[in-house]
């Protein structure tokens, strides 16, 4: 027996919550209509100069832009992750070669990073954050990424 997804939610609540979600960007291509999605990582890496990319600095740039890709969504989405109590635990690059392909000369390789986050967060607009619960967050959710898990902080 299966019973109706129906989380009770108010504002100010706060719960902690486990995140594996694909954090990406829209990037103009100039001379084209759409631009391309860009993984914030690799967005954030790309940025630094490269005397600048030691591995202390690369994770600090990752870091800083999975935690404010985080925080966009949470204006968007009805929470607002609590400062200092959101961990980045893992950032994981997964390559699918698909099984039909565009052109039958070349196969796309599909390929994504998604991050695993791990904190608390406290609801700002309850039916937005529901809505989100429901959705899911971020790119790359028919591979079973971007639903939040959630549960009362202590």
């Amino acid at each position: 027996k299966t019973r109706p997804f129906a989380p009770v939610l108010h504002a100010g609540q706060r719960l902690r919550f486990r995140l594996r979600a694909v954090a990406s960007r829209w990037e103009p291509q100039p001379g084209k209509k759409r631009g391309r999605r860009m993984d914030v990582v690799h967005f954030a890496w790309n940025r630094l100069p490269p005397d600048a990319r030691t591995p202390e600095m690369v994770e600090a740039a990752a870091e800083r832009a999975a935690l404010e890709w985080l925080a966009r969504q949470g204006d968007r989405c009805g929470f607002c992750p609590m400062d200092g109590s959101v961990s980045v635990l893992g950032y994981d690059l997964t390559h699918l070669w698909p099984e039909r392909q565009r052109d039958r000369t070349t196969k796309e390789e599909i390929s994504f990073g998604a991050l695993t986050y791990e904190g608390e967060l406290t609801v700002t607009d309850p039916a937005a954050f529901r809505i989100m619960l429901a959705d899911g967050l971020g790119a790359a959710r028919a591979y079973g990424n971007g639903l939040m898990q959630i549960a009362p902080a202590p």
